[in-house]
């Protein structure tokens, strides 16, 4: 929005909530130097909001969509209609909902990506304490593509940024609880932007970091443990871990409400629900 206006255009910005700053306002920190999103992200939120050039309606939605390319009109909660010339659906993503994924228990120490930087964002003392009891954990497990690459339970791709955020909490633990011990459990690792592998590379290097390469068979609550049974197979070994908590990286799915603004839109949305671009390489901000 601030570049559009930026440029000397008119922006109308809809948001669904009712604050901007989607989940970035939810991260404890970034990747790679771990800091705090927040003061970046209140900057940016103080710009757009005192742009001459943009107007920002909250709490709303898009109701009805006519007209054509490059003059549409959008009729919208909280304005009696617009006129516009391009439209930008920046949607955002959820995570696959915990009943898609049978095969790891519901509990209040086994917990997504997303829950987990919530309890670093308000941990007071700069030690991570697990939900259920207060406990230091000692022991904690990193299970990526939870639900991601997984045909039968959840969603057939992978969704990308699971690799480095895993590696970025992996880091923070460590500074949290630098006794701690930290284990990984992958499929393999994609990390697939400038720096991204050094990154990954790093936090391998730890000592206090096991990365184990396979699929998890079964997580189950033993006593105040949650036992995690996986196998090496670099080392062709089964193991079992003994764990004071586990954090998933959940699989993203669109957003709740995508298809009905698709339908609005009228544009198309892929396989997965996502929306469609017109060609991945050579229009891949235009839609169909």
């Amino acid at each position: 929005a601030i570049d559009i206006a930026d440029g000397g255009y008119e922006v109308l910005l809809i948001e669904k909530d009712n604050h901007l700053g989607g989940h970035v306002k939810g991260l404890s920190t970034t990747f790679p130097r771990l800091q705090s999103p927040e003061i970046y992200i209140n900057a940016l939120v103080s710009r757009v909001q005192s742009h001459p050039h943009v107007k920002i309606y909250l709490n709303s939605e898009v109701e009805e969509v006519s007209g054509y390319v490059g003059s549409f009109i959008v009729r919208f909660k909280g304005e009696t209609g617009a006129l516009v010339g391009a439209i930008i659906a920046a949607t955002g993503y959820e995570l696959l909902p915990r009943t898609r994924t049978p095969q790891f228990p519901i509990g209040p120490d086994i917990i997504d990506g997303l829950e987990y930087e919530k309890i670093v964002a308000v941990q007071k003392d700069g030690i991570l304490h697990r939900p259920s009891d207060g406990k230091i954990p000692q022991n904690v497990v990193f299970i990526q593509c939870a639900g991601s690459r997984d045909t039968e339970h959840g969603m057939p791709y992978c969704s990308r940024i699971c690799c480095m955020y895993t590696a970025k909490q992996v880091m923070q633990y460590h500074q949290s609880v630098p006794e701690g011990q930290a284990y990984v459990c992958y499929m393999d690792i994609r990390s697939d932007a400038k720096g991204f592998e050094e990154f990954i590379q790093t936090v391998i290097a730890e000592q206090r970091v096991l990365y184990l390469r396979g699929n998890v068979s079964r997580v189950f609550r033993d006593g105040d443990k949650i036992k995690v049974w996986t196998v090496d197979t670099l080392a062709d070994k089964n193991i079992e871990i003994s764990a004071d908590m586990v954090v998933l990286a959940t699989a993203m799915v669109p957003s709740s409400g995508v298809r009905e603004l698709a339908r609005k839109l009228n544009i198309s949305l892929d396989s997965n629900g996502f929306l469609a671009e017109a060609h991945i390489k050579l229009r891949p901000v235009e839609s169909l």
